[in-house]
């Protein structure tokens, strides 16, 4: 409808990302958080996917943003901080101007305020991961595609926009490609629109691709050393039960565990509690879901929601179903579901400040403790710390915590804990240092717990509990 949109709404929303960036930056990590966040900040100086630095397919769009930034901002943990505090405030002024379209500004700036402040929205604006970054190309596709051309020559360079977003964003984050495009096809076929030459969009996507596709497979030793590389990372993960519905053994038990897991986790991502049932999991989804499908701009949010069962297909069907932030694009429709609300007491402005309050508090409270987590060292930075300091001449055997000690304690010996390698323990126990680990029973022998560094697990479920444990040289270790 585009009814409501001012020439000063540019200026609004670039207001309005100035303001959420100073928080978002303000209150961000200053860790790497996860261990992909390690393999991300290797990646800056030496970007090789052979070496998992990142790991395949490699994100290099989201890499060439960071060494961008980095040259700003030196150290790699910052820098990929900064970048998501920066997506974050860029996804929400996008936002602000995709609603407005069809909404008066109050309305269109709640809607944003709501999504902006939502606990999962804030806590991946100050990680450092893809996720943001990647959710940045969506709201931009989505702003490109709904501008309204009036002459064929407008709705080519529109196409082509679109295409060249959508390229660009395989090499952000894949996963919301797939957002992307059902989207694309939702609008094409249900909206009453000039439709898009298919044939621009489809070279613009490939354009697209090859941008960043090119330079990052010449880095990786070529295309046969990236598309290898990539193939073996998804085999791998197609092949675990634990991450892909496609290496289990599918029978009514486990998918129940797997759709129990995946509720849990998008409900544990936009509620006030820690919720641990499907109960109250489906209270704090539905009425979003609804609100949003009848809202008062359903030409942008049904597409999009039809687009987002489809990914929650991709996400249930081979991706760990526990993981709260592949749940980042539902912030969108807790942002969308604010109008229906609002829109039912238009004529009362006080009842609509109240409703606003409480769906502000509702989000905001949570965010608030959340971002406090973020303030402390992360569990595997602080487990490191602590070895460091306590135990610098200690032998670590730690496969969880090997790839943040390549930053946070590079000089130590770190060993792996693979079970068929027990005899390299036996030597480690010999050699009369102290042995540290991360697991309670290595080659049957038990280790004494002597720390313990844990976090709220919404804050990052991988690596939300860490414990070291110190073992004492036996007799004999065994090699079985």
């Amino acid at each position: 409808m585009q009814r409501y949109f001012l020439r000063t709404d540019p200026a609004f929303s670039a207001a309005l990302f100035a303001i959420l960036a100073t928080a978002y930056a303000l209150t961000r990590s200053h860790w790497l958080d996860d261990w992909d966040s390690v393999q991300f900040a290797l990646a800056l100086d030496d970007f090789d996917l052979r070496k998992h630095q990142p790991h395949p397919p490699g994100y290099p769009v989201y890499i060439a943003a960071a060494k961008v930034l980095r040259t700003v901002v030196p150290d790699a943990a910052a820098a990929l901080t900064l970048l998501s505090s920066l997506a974050g405030a860029a996804c929400a002024s996008l936002f602000f101007l995709i609603t407005r379209r069809d909404l008066d500004r109050t309305t269109a700036l709640a809607s944003t305020l709501i999504m902006a402040v939502s606990p999962l929205f804030w806590l991946q604006a100050g990680l450092a991961l893809t996720d943001m970054f990647g959710f940045f190309f969506v709201m931009l596709f989505i702003l490109l595609e709904g501008t309204a051309p009036t002459t064929r020559a407008g709705t080519i360079w529109r196409a082509i926009g679109c295409g060249l977003v959508a390229g660009i964003s395989i090499g952000a984050r894949p996963h919301f490609t797939l957002l992307i495009l059902v989207y694309w096809l939702a609008r094409t076929f249900f909206i009453d629109r000039s439709r898009a030459p298919a044939a621009v969009a489809a070279a613009a996507l490939f354009a697209g691709f090859l941008i960043w596709f090119l330079p990052a497979a010449a880095a990786t030793g070529g295309f046969d050393a990236y598309f290898d590389t990539s193939r073996a990372q998804f085999e791998w993960r197609f092949d675990n039960p634990e991450i892909s519905v496609l290496g289990a053994s599918i029978d009514a038990r486990y998918l129940l565990y797997r759709a129990g897991a995946f509720f849990f986790a998008l409900a544990r991502s936009i509620g006030p509690v820690d919720s641990h049932s499907i109960v109250l999991g489906a209270i704090f989804l539905m009425p979003f879901l609804l609100l949003a499908w009848w809202s008062t701009n359903p030409s942008v949010t049904r597409p999009y929601i039809i687009a987002l069962a489809f990914y929650f297909t991709l996400l249930f069907v081979i991706l760990p179903a526990g993981n709260q932030r592949y749940f980042l694009p539902f912030t969108a429709i807790v942002g969308w579901s604010t109008p229906r609300l609002l829109a039912l007491s238009r004529r009362r402005p006080a009842l609509q400040a109240a409703v606003f309050g409480v769906l502000f508090v509702f989000n905001a409270v949570p965010t608030y403790w959340f971002v406090k987590e973020l303030s402390k060292a992360p569990p595997p930075v602080a487990a490191l710390e602590w070895v460091g300091s306590t135990h610098p001449d200690a032998i670590f055997h730690s496969s969880e915590l090997s790839r943040h000690a390549r930053v946070y304690l590079p000089l130590a010996e770190i060993r792996g804990t693979d079970p068929s390698r027990c005899s390299e323990f036996a030597t480690s126990l010999a050699s009369g240092r102290p042995v540290l680990s991360t697991l309670s029973t290595y080659c049957g022998i038990d280790g004494s717990q002597v720390a313990v560094f844990d976090r709220d697990r919404r804050v990052h479920r991988k690596h939300h509990f860490i414990a070291i444990y110190v073992y004492n040289a036996p007799a004999e270790a065994s090699d079985s």
